[in-house]
């Protein structure tokens, strides 16, 4: 299962968070995203089957994408 959210200016951390619950997505695109920061990133690490995320142009930084424990994510194998 896919979910494209490119340029989706208005989700932001709790929409974000509310994905955890979609257990079987493989691929999330969240390009261009500006309105998600660090917080909702956790939510996102509970999406166990989750193979292909895209964070481009997000405005994340490089310390919560490590503080939110994505290297955890043993079926992602493409993170952009």
């Amino acid at each position: 299962t896919c979910l494209n959210l490119k340029e989706c200016r208005s989700l932001t951390d709790a929409g974000v968070s509310r994905l955890s619950q979609l257990t079987k997505l493989r691929s999330l695109n969240l390009t261009s995203c500006k309105f998600i920061t660090g917080h909702c990133l956790s939510a996102l690490a509970r999406l166990t089957s989750l193979g292909e995320l895209n964070l481009s142009y997000c405005s994340l930084t490089d310390d919560a994408l490590q503080a939110a424990g994505l290297s955890k994510m043993l079926a992602l194998h493409t993170l952009d």
